[in-house]
């Protein structure tokens, strides 16, 4: 690399603790969710972040064709989430899909089968994109279905890592 060139780098992949996504249960209407841990950029300063993931629906029961939703929720101010959002691995609810649509950037959208234990993988987005260009400070990942079934209690992969430039020194 030569003096000033200006290179892509990529930060360490990061898997999100996925506890409270296990046996998620559906949502007719996608406003019952699972949301994740708070990714904190105020002080890596990455310029985006790339997220993807794989969803299990369960080895049993009976699921019917529906989607999938992932979606991206950046805090309103230094303090403050949109009012239902806990942003620490665990369910949300928001009372409407309009109040939901309101502060989630809709990010993927998964068609699954009725067939029992499949793998629904979400390749790589960027938050940043979802937000005019620019990476929010905080977000989450809220996943959300009406699978008409729970999610499995194995094969559920959320990970994310940041993205930045280097320039090469003199």
């Amino acid at each position: 690399m030569a003096i000033g060139d200006v290179k892509l780098a990529f930060g360490t992949s990061t898997e999100f603790t996925v506890v409270g996504l296990v046996d998620l249960a559906s949502s007719a209407t996608w406003v019952v969710g699972w949301c994740s841990d708070e990714v904190d950029n105020s002080s890596n300063l990455y310029e985006d972040y790339l997220v993807s993931g794989e969803i299990t629906i369960l080895h049993d029961g009976s699921p019917t064709v529906g989607e999938i939703r992932v979606y991206v929720i950046s805090e309103l101010s230094d303090t403050t989430w949109p009012a239902v959002i806990t942003h620490n691995d665990t369910a949300n609810t928001f009372a409407l899909s309009n109040q939901r649509d309101s502060v989630c950037k809709l990010a993927a959208v998964i068609t699954n089968t009725a067939t029992v234990h499949l793998i629904y993988p979400f390749g790589q987005f960027s938050v940043a994109a979802l937000f005019g260009g620019i990476c929010p400070r905080k977000f989450v990942i809220f996943i959300t279905h009406n699978t008409t079934t729970t999610l499995d209690h194995d094969g559920q992969v959320v990970t994310y890592h940041g993205v930045y430039h280097t320039v090469a020194a003199s």
